[in-house]
């Protein structure tokens, strides 16, 4: 597994652990799943995964590069 593939998989953990925090796990729970995406993007892009949201069937594409 690359370090970026790796970093990913961190990613998805450390969003899982505050959907369950408290502090963020109420606006979450209460988020409508546009809303949820969106954040989703945010969290990846501010990461350094940038991306181009959504694609068809898929709620995120990561750009190229």
């Amino acid at each position: 597994m690359s370090d970026r593939e790796q970093k990913l998989v961190d990613i998805m953990f450390e969003c899982l652990m505050m959907m369950h925090d408290e502090r963020y796990g109420k606006a979450l729970r209460e988020a409508d799943r546009d809303d949820l995406a969106a954040w989703a993007r945010r969290q990846l892009d501010g990461c350094g995964f940038p991306n181009v949201g959504p694609v068809g069937m898929s709620w995120c594409v990561l750009k190229d590069g």
